[in-house]
Formats: C-alpha cells, structure tokens, sequence
C-alpha cells in the first residue's frame, strides 16, 4: 500500500494553472460569443462596458495625478514656511507686530525702553565694558558685539516656533484650495479655452476660496504668536494649547475676520505673483524691450513678487493692526479696536506710518521667499 505522495505520480502545478487559466478565458470568450449570437449582449453593450472600463482607467489615473500634486504642494508648502521663517521674516515681522502694538522704536528693535538715541546708548556699555576690563584691549566689548547683544536681548525671533509648525498646514490649504478652485473653474470652460489665462474675476474667485480655508489655519496660529512677541520674554513659548487652555477656544479664533482681511490681500500677492509674472514674461521679456527686457530675463517671479508684495504688505497694515490688538486682548472685535484707533490711536495716519512700513517689507520677503522656495521645490521633485 503506497503512502500519499510515496511514489505517487507527480503533478505539476504551474503547468495546471496555466491551463485552468486557458480554459477560465476560453470559457469567457465563448460565453460572450454565445451571448451574442443568441442576441443577449449587443454591439452597444460591449461599448458601453468598454467606456465604462476605460472611465474606471481614468478616474484611477486621475487619483494618482491628485495625489501626487499633493505630495508636492505639501513639499513646496514645508520649504517655502520654513525658508520664510528662518531666512529673516520672523524678525521683520516682530518688529512690525511691537511697532503695531504701541512700542516705540528703541523697543521693537532694540528691546530699549528709554528714549535716548540708540547710538548713545551704545556708546555708553562700550565705555562701561573699557572701564570695567582695566583698560585690556581683548576684554572690552566693542560697539558692533554691543549691537549683537542688544538684538539677542530684544528676543526678535520671538514665536517663531510656533509660525514655523502653522507655515504647513496654512500654505498646504492655501495652495491646494487654490489649484483645486482653479481645475474646477477651467473644468467649466469649453475646451478650447481651458488652456487660456484666467481672467481678473477668476483670479479672485480662487484667492477668495483660499483664503476662506487657509484663514482656519493661520488664525490660531496668530494668537500665541502674538501674545509672545508683545509679551514674551526670551526662553518663554506660548503655544495653541496653552492658549486653548488658559483661554478657551474662542481666543484662537479671536480676529479671525481681520485676519481674513490681510490674508486677502497677501493672496492676491502670493498666488497673484506667478500670474504677474507669466505676463512680465511675455509683454516684456519676449516683447524685446531691451534693457528692461534683459535685466529681468530670468527674474520675473522675484519683480513680480516685490511689484505686489510691497504696496499689498503696506495696505495690509490696517487689518493686521486691528487684528494684533484684538489677539493681545485689548478688543473682542474689529469695531472695538477701530473705534478706539479712530478715537485714541491717530486713526488712519496711526495705522499707516511706521509700522506699515515695516509691515511692507515683510510681506514682500515672504512672497518672494514662498516663491523661490516653491520654485526650486518643484523643480527639483
């Protein structure tokens, strides 16, 4: 009695797949035929399930085009946060923030709250430092190590943490609502004109619904910022969670509509620039102006970016005072923060001096930042 598999006869599998899978085919293909010729699936059936074949093709294909767009809005958007914050922007921005907040000048800067002329007091510890070093060359500090101190003192990278975590997930929303809002609108278009530049009313409808998502963001955001470069000391961190549980919810989102406000106007710099350039491109560079053309041949992004970026940073003051003094917990609202602005804080002429100088050169240096940044992320991916 032989055992199973004891000088049985062997079978090969793999050559019994193959003809299972033969017969599987032969079977299907003659179940259509068959079909067909007793009259129950058609030529228009058969067509009908190829397109919807061919439509599941499609959709799969186009999947895989959304995500991938979003693994690279989501590079783009890290770099071009993080580039903005540690490139310089946070240190404009703390200025302008303490200048908006009532601060003067010695104190934004300098972290002073005398009013002597920096320079004197400069002067003054470099003197001090010579006295007290008995007169040794290498011991005494110098007026440009004073300076550095003093900027060190100031804590000008105030909330940079927590605007270097919010730069993604604001940029991300603000980059992928965009694109999306733009597909849908050419989606619209005849087909013939989907390749065309979007027109002005387009243009803000996408900037409008942008802003919208991205507004939830950046909004909470703001708040610890804020409080940290107004009221924080150096080695002190306010974060969104400490925020939510010493204040409640309601806080973070404190201002969110004059927040939205600047962040309209920002968009029409940010997402505006490329359109900017694109035209820059093709009425100056390809139009052969000579001079004008070759200067900027090859640096469209970067004028477009400082064209809007610098009037658009300087009009976005007026939100954005209104905003830092709701988020310090002066007011509940743009009407109580304008109302005491117009009453107590120079009205216009207080919103647009100093501070919205400041405040123009740092949206310009973030537009051009997010664009260099996004433009070199994508060219690398």
């Amino acid at each position: 009695m032989r055992g199973w598999g004891q000088g049985a006869m062997p079978v090969n599998i793999g050559s019994g797949s193959a003809a299972a899978a033969g017969l599987t085919t032969a079977a299907v293909g003659a179940g259509y035929w068959g079909a067909k010729r007793l009259g129950w699936v058609d030529d228009g059936t058969l067509t009908r399930q190829k397109e919807r074949f061919e439509g599941i093709k499609k959709a799969g294909d186009s999947i895989w085009a959304v995500a991938t767009q979003l693994v690279k809005t989501s590079a783009c958007a890290t770099a071009a946060g993080w580039f903005q914050v540690y490139s310089g922007g946070i240190m404009i921005d703390t200025v302008a923030t303490r200048l908006q907040a009532g601060a003067t000048m010695n104190y934004a800067l300098w972290g002073l709250y005398g009013q002597a002329p920096v320079g004197t007091v400069v002067e003054r510890f470099a003197r001090r430092s010579a006295y007290r070093s008995g007169g040794v060359a290498g011991l005494a500090l110098t007026p440009r190590q004073v300076y550095t101190g003093m900027l060190l003192r100031s804590n000008l990278t105030a909330g940079h943490f927590v605007t270097m975590l919010s730069r993604f997930p604001y940029l991300f929303l603000n980059f992928t609502t965009y694109q999306q809002t733009d597909r849908w609108l050419r989606s619209m278009q005849p087909l013939e004109k989907q390749h065309l530049q979007k027109g002005v009313r387009e243009e803000l409808v996408c900037v409008s619904t942008s802003t919208l998502v991205s507004t939830t963001a950046i909004t909470m955001a703001e708040c610890p910022k804020i409080m940290d470069q107004v009221h924080g000391k150096a080695g002190h961190r306010s974060t969104v969670t400490s925020v939510w549980k010493e204040h409640g919810l309601r806080r973070l989102y404190q201002g969110y509509t004059a927040c939205f406000c600047r962040e309209y106007l920002f968009n029409v710099a940010l997402l505006g620039s490329p359109g900017l350039a694109t035209a820059i491109h093709e009425r100056v560079v390809k139009g052969d102006l000579g001079v004008a053309g070759s200067a900027i041949e090859g640096r469209e992004i970067v004028v477009a970016s400082m064209a809007l970026g610098l009037p658009m940073g300087f009009l976005t003051n007026f939100p954005d005072q209104l905003k830092t003094n709701i988020q310090t917990g002066q007011f509940r609202n743009m009407r109580e923060a304008w109302a005491w602005q117009s009453q107590y804080g120079g009205g216009l002429r207080g919103i647009y001096g100093r501070s919205a100088i400041w405040r123009g050169g740092f949206i310009m240096h973030a537009v051009v930042a997010f664009n260099l940044a996004r433009d070199k992320v994508e060219t690398w991916i």
